[in-house]
């Protein structure tokens, strides 16, 4: 990740894969009920792992964890997932710095997709953000093989979506003293000469000239002005239109003067989460040379308190032309998405977009932490959506945007929409609406609510407490399939 490195240290020892002439401390080895009793040099039976399903043997200098999975046929993706990640809460105990995972030939599996979920899991259960730990951090193996069916299998593509993953987690995790709106752009700047994509940013100024008049009115209470980033990847024909990306980047968000209570503020240094993952993808696309046109927007702001803070039931007008009565200054992310989304528009002409943001704790009430809201005026995107999110395990739910909402939005008498509709009913919906209103009807158009998924309360199998860089897979899957 050349220089990138200088700011995420992290990122200098990032899991790689490594071939089989590499030397390795300890070998995981996954056993169905059928293979056990039949494994190295310590015989093993089924009843053996009733009480433990790790077991523990040596062969010369290599550990070998000999994994149980119990019943083949019970057996499925999630319960493999669970016991990858089980192995490797082992091997950061045993300190372990390159590992081996062995899979067996399963009936119930394909090989090729068995190779997928260890890799995927093993690579993201093997994180910690632990660069202000100064005695005993996490021992984080640096090196892995996957060998599945007797064959490596190891996939350097998907390894490097992976490494982008945690890119976007570290980028998320670190505090917001750091990654403020200028570091934002520094690190936007890096990936972009390390990778080859094209930057624009749009600084306080051309956001004001442009009539990005949401989006300033977020940030000009802060210390660091907004901005917002524009990655391009040219990877098609010069007449292929452009697949859209736009990331919310509120890198700290006190709520602005209806300010947030304690116990609601203190990780909102995640509330850019969407940019984040928006950054790791086009990292990912750009990496992979993906044979497409792309265009990654990251709208960057911080909503702060002070003199100069926007202020409830302001009327603004839009890039758009809409004005907009602001009902409540903490639901700052949809304002500077719906210009981010009409400047894009008119810049880029994509014939595809996607959205993604922490955007409102509705759709952490509705759908929990463990997917994300779908949201679209297309079925063909929404489907598109669909399969790209099974695949990737990056899970979505579709919601709706009925009349009602659409008009809830509406329902002002001073100017065009109100930036929140009815409090405490369907507040996930109505944010959707109102970025509705700023797609025009023949984009294919989808947003991601990530409030859940994209910032977990704990550790959960591969997704880590904190930032989870949720939407890197999803959005570089989109994009290599996009149409």
């Amino acid at each position: 990740f050349g220089t990138i490195m200088a700011a995420f240290p992290r990122l200098a020892g990032i899991c790689r894969l490594i071939d089989e002439t590499a030397a390795i401390d300890t070998t995981v080895r996954f056993l169905t009920a059928q293979m056990a009793g039949a494994v190295g040099l310590q015989p093993l039976e089924q009843k053996d792992f009733e009480t433990r399903k790790v077991h523990v043997s040596y062969q010369k200098d290599v550990r070998v964890l000999h994994v149980y999975l119990g019943e083949e046929a019970k057996l499925s993706e999630s319960s493999l997932r669970s016991s990858t990640c089980r192995a490797v809460q082992l091997l950061h105990d045993v300190k372990s710095s390159a590992v081996e995972f062995v899979i067996p030939r399963l009936t119930s599996i394909d090989p090729s997709r068995a190779a997928f979920v260890v890799q995927q899991a093993a690579v993201l259960k093997n994180y910690a953000f632990n660069r202000y730990i100064t005695a005993n951090p996490k021992t984080l193996f640096e090196g892995l093989r996957i060998v599945s069916d007797g064959k490596a299998a190891g996939s350097s593509e998907q390894q490097t979506v992976l490494n982008a993953t945690i890119f976007a987690r570290d980028l998320a995790n670190e505090r917001a003293d750091v990654a403020n709106p200028d570091f934002m752009e520094e690190i936007s700047r890096m990936i972009a000469t390390d990778t080859g994509l094209y930057i624009h940013v749009l600084g306080k100024e051309d956001l004001e000239r442009e009539g990005m008049n949401l989006f300033t009115a977020v940030g000009q209470g802060a210390r660091y002005p907004p901005r917002l980033i524009a990655l391009e990847h040219k990877g098609g024909p010069a007449d292929q239109p452009f697949t859209m990306f736009v990331g919310k980047g509120i890198t700290y968000d006190t709520g602005g003067l209806n300010i947030k209570p304690t116990g609601s503020m203190e990780n909102m240094h995640l509330d850019m989460g969407g940019s984040a993952a928006t950054l790791g993808a086009m990292m990912a696309i750009a990496k992979l040379k993906v044979p497409r046109n792309i265009v990654g927007l990251l709208a960057v702001a911080e909503n702060a308190i002070g003199k100069d803070a926007y202020k409830p039931y302001a009327i603004i007008k839009s890039h758009k032309g809409l004005t907009v009565r602001v009902n409540n200054t903490d639901a700052e992310g949809r304002l500077v998405l719906a210009d981010a989304l009409s400047y894009g528009q008119k810049r880029w002409a994509p014939s595809h977009v996607v959205d993604i943001a922490t955007l409102t704790g509705a759709c952490i009430v509705a759908l929990g932490e463990n997917a994300a809201g779908l949201f679209s005026n297309n079925a063909a995107i929404e489907e598109r959506i669909k399969a790209a999110s099974k695949t990737v395990f990056e899970r979505v739910w579709s919601l709706p945007i009925l009349p009602e909402h659409t008009e809830d939005i509406k329902t002002t008498p001073h100017s065009d929409l109100q930036s929140t509709g009815a409090v405490g009913k369907g507040g996930s919906c109505t944010a959707a609406a109102f970025l509705e209103a700023f797609v025009e009807p023949t984009r294919q158009w989808a947003h991601l609510d990530i409030a859940g998924p994209g910032m977990y309360s704990k550790d959960t199998d591969h997704f880590n407490a904190g930032g989870t860089g949720f939407g890197v897979q999803l959005l570089t899957a989109l994009a290599r399939d996009a149409q």
